[in-house]
């Protein structure tokens, strides 16, 4: 499906996920934001203040309600501390982006991932 899709580095969608991470940062104690060009792949690394999955996908939908072109396939991992969404956005003609969004536990929250969704 991604072969198909053009996800080469576009300025927009770097310039709106940066001015969403700084519009938001108060939700986060650290946030990370690069752009890998072998992979197509724009990488995103929150620490979140307050660590939750209901807390990461709020995150992640408010994001692609600001970024995200008409549509849009992700795919969520749950680890201890950690949360991974991969996500392919695309419009209708074969234009779009890969993100990979990476949400980990802050350092002083023991209990990792909550089991509550």
């Amino acid at each position: 499906m991604s072969q198909k899709i053009n996800c080469e580095y576009e300025p927009g969608i770097w310039t709106e996920v940066t001015f969403y991470l700084d519009q938001n940062k108060e939700k986060f104690y650290k946030q990370d934001f690069t752009f890998n060009q072998s992979d197509k792949c724009y990488n995103v690394k929150i620490m979140l203040k307050a660590f939750s999955r209901q807390k990461a996908r709020e995150v992640l939908y408010s994001l692609l309600q600001f970024i995200s072109y008409s549509n849009v396939f992700y795919v969520r991992e749950l680890f201890k501390g950690r949360i991974d969404y991969y996500v392919l956005s695309s419009s209708d003609n074969e234009t779009g982006f890969f993100l990979h969004i990476v949400f980990i536990d802050n350092p002083r929250n023991e209990q990792g991932v909550e089991s509550n969704e």
